[in-house]
């Protein structure tokens, strides 16, 4: 046998005539036609008459390829061993076309290890059913862990705890990854015993198959193997169950199984629920609740509204619950709750409000009437006096067919109205402001309106020409449902949340008879909404009529096209539910029971957890694979799939003793070896084989009309012929695996470098892909985990190509190198070893290189188990700096007023001051309250008073945003965050006691209640024969002369001098409010106020104006005081029944700065830390300039500067009442009376009297009224509240793209170069010089720590990827340099039966040594010794094959030798041309096959 291309000869045609009936004597005159040995001729014998070949005048049968010319000599006999006689008797037969002769006769018996005699049983080991059920049994182990761990991790939030051990990490991270590798190389280990013996299979059909489809097939690659398990022309149209199933759990492992492992198991936080007690308020038994508003839901529903806060976590826009706790805590209160015990689940009461809306369109109208009423008496009686009124009506319809009917008076305000109520009015009178009309007059509707709401807007004056009016009507519902309710604890918020489906289908209406719905909606559509927006300067909002008032400030009080807003409808809804949710809470306050119900604490804990669609996508693909295998075991038995042999077919000894007795078979083959490989392929085409009784029969199946053409061989010497090379082993295909691995090797050096210096966190590297089936989605799949894998997976499979290369080839390599015995030769394979086990064979036989592939193929395995364990997907925080641009500075310029008119009793003030509170939804007043009575959020870019001026960040963190398609299981609260150093500002008082030991006189009047005079004995209502009213002159502004001059007591003022400093009660009012007005009101009463400090007007011989920014923080308690009528038509006097005792303090405002690192949540910018990096200095310009007036020549106008820090303290004391926000002196009046109604910025309830300072320490004293007498917590209180309030005065209306607000400032922020001077009649050391202009200010570097879920590289793994790569890599390169040398001696492949046997069909003495022996003794027989090369017999024919290496008759020639015979032969280049005749067999060479 040659190589491909050595030693070509011609070709002559396969004829295929019809057969002629053959005798035995003409068989034996075919077996003379060559002179052989005896032996040869006795193995004619055994072959059968080949119908595809025409006879010869003589009978015989022509040979495959012309004959060589006959020896010149005999052949010796074997001299090893005696041989027996083989003589046999063979008859032939004439058979149909395409029909196999069957052989009659048997040789003799004495051969003692006949092929005849042996058992043709074998089949490889790992198709023997202890191997294939172990690996059966193995993968369905597998698929029942995985659906085990999967309903584990399902039912129990994950399989166990993240301990953080080394054996746990191994277990979760390695061993899924390491199983299935171990269970895909088992299927690889099948599925090569399957390939290797499909050919088998088809030969041991008992009517054979096609030479291409049999002894010239390759077990080739999975890929190959699947096409070549369906039927196709290749393989004779043969379907193969047994390969086609084990190529598909192959693929399934190695393309799935594999890949997929490594993705199975993850570490995460997950919530674990353990069963306790619970506590839930539920209505009082047989109890009707009674929904109700007070002070404080009215309180918090317009903080909720304006300022988005949350004041109680059972109440949202949307829903409101019942409350319930764990037993084992006390029922918790606020705003958020203790987030140390976990979340809460249990079953409770969820109720829903809702309003479905329809336009309301003007059908007739405006109309205007003259209506005629009787005017009413002052005890709400008609009188006879008759009077009259213009009524404006309206006539408004819905698609619903509801019709809709109002009137009012037609005085009308320049801003419209806007009116929200039901349809019968509850809050009618009070808005119309008309109490003499009939309500039927003013509202009417049809039945079809009912239920329902009416929301009515009037823009402008119907005499505008632009007059519009828009309404809705709403039809109202409210539900409840029992459902499981979790409460959700974070670190700064609390929440519920249930299944809202459920919800929808569960609901029910609301019974009357449980809540009272008439009484929610007497309280929610009452006009009390107005006292808490009451506006700071008269006719600058529309007049608004209950919780319109609230919804009206959502659009900032613009009426026009509000209506026409998408989102209208909702914001009512909201109001109303949440209105609606403290009203229950509020009700549940007076009729409730508390009950015990089971539920579940959550707490979050790290949990080793299954991803849902990796462990699915795995339970069907090793069901189907072990499925798969079950049929493969089925068709693969002996009785289904008989192989014929009774030996391993990889061992050349078999595939001799296959042929040994063929002698046809053997004589073709011989012919064919000259062939190069394609021409061998074409030769025996046409041709089928068979093995029976284990041997190698040629049967005939030709089809009709095929022929072999005839070739042109060229003979090649061994210098210039070229070696056997697969594919696989091409210098390209080595080169890219080596670029392949170092590629691979690079790729996880670099990542590695970069996560530990960097870190993996873009997008591409953390993606993951969600799994669906259909609508239901079976969580996140992520490449990450999956795609390393795939690529070890990828070079496994390439580097088991090589291997089994090697493994097939070595036992010809080492007979190639020298005289071999069977154990190391002819009768070693390595084709039933494997990765680690072909190895240690390999060293053991000093078969290196091959050592080292086959550990190159277990670490490829090992590979696969390292890669997927290289990625742990992890919150991460990442950190980079960033330039930013500051665009503001603490406020360094006075704000400037300019054209007002000049007054001297300051009456300018209150234009000024109201701009502090027009914007209710960013109102600081409202804010800074609910943070300190409800412990709502702080403001933007502020913490614990600290106020830091703000810079933009959010526009560059969107570049950079990772995008990952996932909803993350991980815990939230990792945030974008921002450190950044700025500068800080801070409001805080120094208060000192004031005048502790002030007698009564000085800050109380008594009164006589006896007296005739001012009091109206008869409606008195309580006996007290004397009394007490705030102030040292009951008639006077509440005055306390805590400083009193003692020499001018006798003056007109009496006690309440003012010569000295004095202050008042309630910033120079009269205090009226608030009376106990039944005895099941509380017995005490506080008041509470900040009220500036007076000093003496001018001091004597001054012409300045003395002016201080001190003020008074007073709280007053005692017990309750009552309103007393007087006879005059003053307003009835508070009178308290005892004198009530006075706490006061002297507080100086102090603004300061600081520089600050802050860092600030970047969506949210909230203050997640800071720390003050310098000591704090006062900053004089927050109270430079005190309302300075600055007029100009003309003395008519005047401008006005006034510093932040002085409208701060200014508007901070006025607010308690709008009405007088610039002080009393601005009504032109001394008497002003408290405006007990206006609750916008007071809390005013029976007992207390509070402005919203006052209020705010009171809820932090725990609402122990009496603990703000003393002097220590009165001032401690106080401070903090004072920070607060400036904390939020600081952060409002802070706009980065415009105004710094009240506080920051732009950097070129001046006041006009021509501004006057001030007035002659202030302080003007106390007025700031104007400043000059400044450059913009820098850029400033940011540290942005952007939360991110980022890629932790293993440093195990990492190291173990690039050992195992390296060692790869080197061991490639060895095959790539040593390949030619190493496969050098073979000149045809070795990897099909064919190779083989034409290896042996021409080495006579091996092939005699088969024949006495058999499969069985060549492979018991250790002492004869092959070799693989070039030879001569004693025949002197020269050929390359396996012959026995101890026979005297065959001489083995070295290169020199051979190269001398071919040079003899051919021309001095050692070639005949390619275009020359090939010499005839009687010119040829003698001997050379």
């Amino acid at each position: 046998m040659v190589s491909s291309r050595a030693f070509p000869l011609r070709s002559t045609p396969l004829n295929h005539g019809s057969y002629q009936h053959t005798t035995p004597q003409a068989s034996t005159e075919q077996t003379n036609v060559y002179s052989r040995s005896s032996d040869r001729q006795r193995s004619v014998a055994s072959e059968s008459l080949l119908p595809d070949r025409s006879l010869r005048e003589d009978g015989n049968q022509e040979p495959l390829l012309p004959p060589p010319s006959e020896p010149p000599t005999i052949q010796s006999p074997l001299r090893r061993k005696p041989l027996p006689s083989r003589n046999s008797d063979v008859q032939y037969s004439i058979l149909p076309k395409n029909e196999a002769v069957t052989k009659v006769s048997s040789v003799s018996s004495g051969a003692k290890h006949s092929v005849h005699s042996e058992r043709s049983s074998w089949i490889p080991y790992v198709l023997e059913w202890p191997w294939m059920l172990s690996i059966i049994a193995f993968g369905a182990i597998l698929l029942a862990i995985v659906i085990i761990f999967h309903r584990i991790s399902t039912k129990s939030d994950g399989v166990m705890d993240d301990t953080g051990s080394p054996i746990g990490y191994f277990a979760w991270r390695f061993l899924p990854t390491l199983l299935a590798v171990a269970y895909v190389t088992m299927l690889m280990i099948i599925l090569d015993g399957v390939k290797r013996t499909e050919n088998l299979a088809r030969l041991a059909k008992e009517r054979g198959t096609s030479a291409s489809a049999s002894i010239l097939r390759t077990p080739g690659s999975w890929w190959t193997a699947l096409a070549d398990s369906f039927p196709r022309k290749g393989n004779d149209s043969r379907f193969s169950p047994t390969m086609l199933c084990v190529v598909l759990a192959y693929i399934f492992g190695f393309l799935i199984i594999s890949p997929f492992s490594s993705a199975l198991l993850s570490s995460k936080d997950m919530a674990i629920s353990s069963k306790t007690t619970m506590l839930r308020v539920q209505p009082a038994s047989g109890q009707t609740l009674q929904p109700r508003l007070d002070t404080t839901d009215f309180f918090g529903a317009v903080g909720h509204t304006l300022q988005n806060v949350t004041t109680s976590p059972w109440v949202t826009d949307n829903y409101t619950v019942l409350p319930f706790w764990p037993a084992q805590i006390e029922r918790p209160s606020g705003s958020t709750f203790d987030a140390a015990i976990g979340d809460w689940t249990a079953e409770t009461s969820v109720y829903q409000s809702g309003l479905l809306c329809e336009d309301l369109k003007v059908e007739n109208g405006p109309n205007v009437v003259n209506y005629t009423y009787l005017t009413p008496n002052s005890d709400g009686s008609r009188s006879s006096k008759v009077g009259y009124q213009n009524l404006t009506s309206f006539q408004l319809t819905s698609e619903s067919g509801c019709k809709y009917s109002f009137s009012y008076s037609e005085s009308f305000l320049t801003q419209g109205k806007f009116y929200w109520s039901n349809l019968t009015g509850v809050n009618l009178p009070l808005f119309w402001n008309f109490f003499a009309i009939d309500e039927q007059v003013l509202l009417n509707h049809t039945a079809l309106c009912e239920p329902g709401e009416v929301l009515i807007t009037i823009p402008n004056d119907p005499s505008n020409s632009a007059f519009e009016t828009a309404g809705k009507l709403c039809r109202p519902s409210y539900f409840e449902a029992k459902l499981p309710v979790t409460v959700s604890i974070s670190s700064d918020s609390t929440a519920f949340d249930f299944d809202q489906k459920a919800f929808e289908r569960e609901r029910l209406p609301i019974d009357n008879d449980k809540i009272n719905i008439t009484a929610f909606h007497e309280a929610f559509f009452s006009s009390d909404w107005n006292d808490y927006l009451r506006e700071p300067t008269s006719d600058s909002r529309p007049d608004s009529g209950g919780p319109a008032n609230l919804l009206a400030a959502t659009y900032d009080f613009k009426l026009a096209g509000m209506m026409n807003d998408t989102d209208f409808s909702a914001r009512a809804g909201k109001i109303k539910q949440y209105s609606f949710g403290q009203a229950l809470q509020s009700a549940l306050q007076d009729s409730s029971a508390v009950s015990p119900v089971e539920g579940d604490i959550i707490v979050r804990q790290r949990r080793i957890v299954v991803a849902t669609a990796v462990a699915f996508t795995l339970e069907v693909v090793l069901a189907l694979a072990t499925l798969l295998l079950l049929m493969a075991f089925w068709t693969s038995r002996r009785s289904r799939r008989p192989l014929g042999l009774s030996q391993d077919i990889g061992v050349s000894n078999t595939v001799a003793s296959l042929v040994a007795d063929q002698h046809k078979t053997c004589q073709d083959l011989q012919e064919i070896s000259s062939m190069s490989a394609q021409q061998a392929t074409q030769a025996l085409s046409g041709y089928s084989y068979v093995i029976d009784r284990s041997a190698l029969r040629m049967a005939a199946s030709i089809p009709d009309g095929s022929s072999f053409s005839s070739t042109r061989s060229v003979k090649v010497t061994k210098r210039d012929r070229i070696q056997w090379e697969p594919k696989v082993l091409s210098t390209w295909a080595i080169v890219g695996l080596i670029f392949v691995l170092s590629a691979l090797l690079v790729t996880i050096a670099v990542l590695y470098w970069y996560s530990q210096s960097h870190g993996l966190y873009q997008s591409a590297f953390v993606y993951q892909v969600e799994w669906n089936i259909g609508d239901y989605s079976l969580g996140y799949i992520a490449p990450y985990s999956i795609i390393p894998t795939l690529f070890a997976v990828i070079v496994g499979l390439w580097w088991g190509a090589l291997e089994s290369i090697f493994r097939t080839a070595q036992p010809f390599i080492s007979m190639a190198k020298g005289p071999t015995t069977g154990g190391k030769g002819a009768g070693l394979s390595y084709q039933s070893s494997y990765l680690a086990w072909a190895g240690v064979r390999a060293v053991s036989r000093k078969h290196w290189l091959l050592a080292f592939v086959c550990t190159g193929a277990f670490l490829s395995q090992i590979l696969a188990i390292s890669m997927s364990a290289l990625w742990q997907r992890e919150p991460f925080q990442l950190e980079r700096p960033l330039e930013v641009a500051q665009p503001f500075q603490i406020r360094d310029v006075a704000f400037l007023y300019d054209n007002a008119s000049y007054y001297k009793t300051a009456k300018y003030k209150q234009a000024i001051l109201a701009d502090a509170f027009q914007n209710l939804e960013t109102n600081w007043m409202y804010s800074a309250a609910l943070q300190l009575a409800m412990n709502a959020s702080q403001p933007a870019w502020s913490s614990e008073g600290w106020s830091f001026v703000p810079v933009s960040i959010t526009s560059s963190l969107e570049e950079n945003r990772q995008q990952t398609n996932s909803s993350s299981d991980e815990p939230q609260g990792k945030v974008a965050v921002a450190t950044v150093n700025v500068p800080a500002v801070r409001g805080r008082l120094q208060c000192s006691p004031l005048a502790p030991e002030l007698e009564d006189k000085f800050w109380l009047t008594e009164v006589d209640l006896t007296a005739d005079g001012p009091w109206n004995q008869t409606l008195k209502p309580r006996p007290w024969e004397n009394g007490y009213i705030l102030g040292c002159d009951g008639n006077y502004r509440s005055g306390i002369n805590y400083s009193p001059n003692m020499t001018d007591l006798n003056g007109t003022s009496g006690n309440c001098s003012y010569i000295g400093g004095y202050t008042t009660v309630l910033a120079e009012i009269i205090v009226t409010c608030c009376a106990q007005e039944s005895e099941h009101q509380p017995d005490n009463a506080s008041v509470g106020y900040w009220s500036p400090v007076n000093l003496e007007l001018f001091a004597p011989g001054s012409t300045k104006l003395l002016q201080t920014d001190n003020f008074t923080v007073k709280w007053i308690y005692g017990p309750a005081p009552v309103n007393y009528p007087s006879e005059s038509d003053r307003l009835p006097s508070l009178i308290w029944p005892k004198a009530p005792k006075l706490t006061m303090l002297n507080c100086a405002p102090v603004v300061e700065t600081a520089n600050a690192s802050v860092t600030v949540d970047l969506a949210t910018h909230n203050v997640q830390a800071y720390t003050i990096l310098d000591e704090p200095v006062p900053h004089s310009e927050a109270f430079s300039d005190d309302f300075v007036v600055r007029r100009g020549d003309d003395r008519t106008s005047f401008n006005v500067t006034a510093s932040f820090g002085t409208m701060f303290v200014a508007a901070l004391l006025g607010a308690a009442q709008i009405k007088y926000i610039g002080g009393c002196a601005q009504t032109g009046r001394n008497d002003c009376y408290e405006d007990d109604t206006d609750r916008t910025f007071t809390y005013r309830a029976p007992g207390v009297n509070l402005d919203y300072m006052s209020y705010s320490m009171l809820q932090l004293a725990g609402n122990n009224q009496e603990s703000l007498l003393n002097y220590t917590k009165l001032q401690e209180l106080a401070e903090i509240t004072f920070t607060t309030f400036f904390q939020h005065f600081a952060s409002q209306d802070v706009l980065l793209d415009g105004s710094g607000g009240w506080v920051f400032q732009r950097a070129n922020e001046t006041l006009p170069y021509d501004l006057p001077p001030p007035d002659i009649q202030y302080d003007a050391t106390k007025v700031g010089p104007a400043r000059v202009a400044v450059v913009a200010s820098p850029s400033i570097t940011a540290t942005v720590s952007q939360p991110v879920e980022i890629l932790r590289m293993s440093r195990v793994a990492v190291w173990l990827c690039i050992v195992i790569l390296a060692w790869l890599i080197i061991t490639t390169i060895a095959i790539l340099v040593l390949k030619n040398r190493y496969f050098s001696p073979l000149l045809r492949g070795v990897d099909t039966i064919a190779d083989v046997a034409m290896m042996v069909a021409g080495s006579e003495r091996y092939l005699e040594l088969a024949r006495r022996e058999g499969a069985s003794g060549l492979r018991a027989d250790k002492t004869f010794r092959t070799r693989l090369g070039w030879f001569k017999t004693g025949a002197g024919e020269v050929r390359w094959g396996i012959e026995l290496a101890d026979d005297d008759t065959v001489q083995f020639l070295s290169d020199e030798e051979v190269k001398l015979i071919f040079e003899e032969d051919g021309d001095e280049n050692g070639m005949v041309r390619s275009g020359a005749e090939s010499p005839s067999p009687d010119q040829r060479h003698p001997g050379f096959i």
